[in-house]
């Protein structure tokens, strides 16, 4: 396991202790400087590796079946709106989705006109993509893989830059990887959003696999940082269903929601419970543009 953390990881600050969640355990640290919360005790190399198989994929459903149909559908409107915020900012061109799962983002991207190139840590998700929609991922992990610099026009982050280890040399290493004017898309869950705040301990974002949770003033002070002009700044709207939210609280339950979603299961049509709907569930996506290089 590595040290505990000593300072902000990304304004070097001093963190200090906020809570820990009531069920799990983990500690949660907020840096004074920019709010930005972390993991007291992340887990180290080997702990990250075992996280990433094909058990990872189990709130997604009980089968492939299901992850790559309704959940797949519901991934596909969810990454369709997030492109749609893109669409003003720059033409398509080269993207690469870092974290992209079962996919879904590479088959939204291509319906928006992009050339999408992907790269996921499981090798499950690899072999499964490979064999089901016969797309060939860079396998890897984002902040040690190698890829040519200069090489895209955008990269998308969605639901995994709260994985990495550093998100400085993370968005620097990003900076790298973009033409001039290329674009960072990223959807983080963020500390400063009102489910966070509201649940506090409960947040159901709070898991063992994300290491930071940015407030909108800590990601605003990473893009100065790291060479990035912030351009649009939103809370994300995904696409849910009552289906994958009660898997969700299942298996991170929150005090009366769970139960709440639990009665609602039980009573709701089943083509209610599969129908999607809009929820801003405390993540925030962020567009920045490349910077020009700095003397």
């Amino acid at each position: 396991m590595p040290d505990a953390i000593a300072e902000c990881l990304i304004c070097r600050g001093i963190p200090r202790r906020l809570f820990v969640t009531p069920r799990t355990g983990l500690t949660i640290l907020r840096c004074g400087g920019c709010g930005l919360w972390m993991l007291g005790d992340p887990p180290g190399t080997d702990e990250r590796e075992r996280m990433y198989g094909a058990a990872y994929y189990g709130c997604w459903g009980d089968s492939e079946e299901e992850w790559f149909g309704m959940v797949r559908r519901l991934k596909q409107e969810t990454f369709a709106r997030i492109f749609r915020r893109v669409a003003p900012w720059r033409p398509p061109g080269r993207i690469l989705d870092v974290g992209c799962a079962l996919g879904a983002s590479l088959e939204v991207a291509r319906r928006f006109g992009w050339d999408p190139d992907g790269l996921e840590i499981n090798p499950y998700a690899v072999t499964m993509v490979r064999e089901r929609l016969g797309w060939e991922l860079h396998q890897g992990d984002f902040e040690s893989v190698d890829l040519p610099d200069g090489a895209y026009d955008a990269i998308l982050m969605v639901d995994v830059f709260e994985h990495l280890s550093a998100p400085v040399p993370a968005m620097t290493k990003a900076r790298r990887l973009l033409r001039p004017d290329g674009l960072v898309i990223l959807s983080v869950p963020c500390a400063s959003s009102v489910t966070a705040k509201l649940l506090g301990p409960y947040w159901p974002h709070l898991q063992r696999e994300h290491l930071f949770y940015p407030s909108w003033r800590s990601l605003r002070v990473l893009c100065e940082k790291t060479g990035f002009e912030v351009l649009l700044v939103r809370p994300t709207v995904k696409v849910l269903n009552l289906r994958y939210i009660a898997r969700s609280l299942d298996r991170r339950p929150i005090p009366l929601f769970s139960e709440i979603s639990r009665r609602l299961g039980r009573v709701a049509p089943d083509w209610i419970s599969r129908w999607g709907f809009p929820i801003r569930s405390g993540e925030i996506l962020v567009i920045a543009r490349k910077g020009p290089a700095r003397a």
